[in-house]
């Protein structure tokens, strides 16, 4: 089955730079997982966007970014928030997301 078809655009309405390890106690997400963070990337830092797609629109082993450099981070009924690493394509607010719908 071809996946390159159609193409889906998702708006970045939030970014910021993050810390790429979280502190604090964790619970699974909507999807019933649970994430467990790698110790040794404590104080490293990535840029992380909020994306206007949500869990009630596409389930999210449904679409993927075509940007190799971009990955899926988490999900909601509502969001999904995305890494975009060193933000090399220096995305901002307002611009697109292409992803590949399967």
């Amino acid at each position: 089955m071809e996946t390159n078809l159609f193409k889906f655009y998702s708006e970045i309405i939030e970014l910021f730079e993050k810390p790429v390890g979280p502190q604090g106690d964790f619970d699974t997400n909507l999807e019933g997982h649970s994430f467990e963070f790698d110790n040794d990337k404590l104080g490293e830092t990535s840029y992380r966007a909020i994306i206007d797609i949500w869990l009630l629109d596409v389930p999210s082993d449904h679409f993927f970014p075509t940007n190799p450099d971009i990955s899926i981070v988490g999900a909601s009924s509502d969001m999904v928030v995305v890494d975009l690493g060193k933000n090399i394509s220096a995305f901002k607010t307002g611009d697109l997301i292409e992803l590949n719908l399967i």
